[in-house]
């Protein structure tokens, strides 16, 4: 792994970290941060790009005129939270265990408990 982005870290900390260490932190920053906006109400059934983005793009090129299909990008969508350990709704209990948070294992209400989700 890249012994370089534990330099910094480590630099500031004053404790040696390896790289994935510094990987490990980040990814539960990441979730905590998840579960945080997922507490305010948020939640993936709202993740969409914005306009501009869903727009055929003009420039040329093998994908000219091609807009993105709202069915392709949930597809996406859903495939980057199974790779982050998530769900629609924030990170996945399972995952939050593995990483040590116990603590906020539980928290977030599922799907099946009906939707919390609203506009921020």
């Amino acid at each position: 792994m890249h012994d370089e982005m534990s330099e910094g870290p480590s630099a500031v900390t004053r404790v040696e970290l390896d790289a994935m260490e510094c990987l490990r932190i980040g990814g539960r920053d990441y979730l905590l941060r998840r579960v945080i906006t997922a507490l305010d109400g948020h939640c993936g059934e709202r993740d969409e790009l914005p306009a501009r983005l869903r727009e055929p793009i003009q420039d040329g090129g093998a994908c000219h005129g091609v807009p993105i299909r709202q069915k392709d990008l949930a597809e996406a969508i859903d495939s980057y939270y199974e790779l982050r350990g998530m769900d629609r709704y924030s990170p996945t209990d399972a995952r939050l265990e593995r990483l040590g948070l116990h603590e906020v294992s539980g928290l977030i209400p599922r799907h099946s408990e009906g939707s919390h989700c609203h506009d921020l």
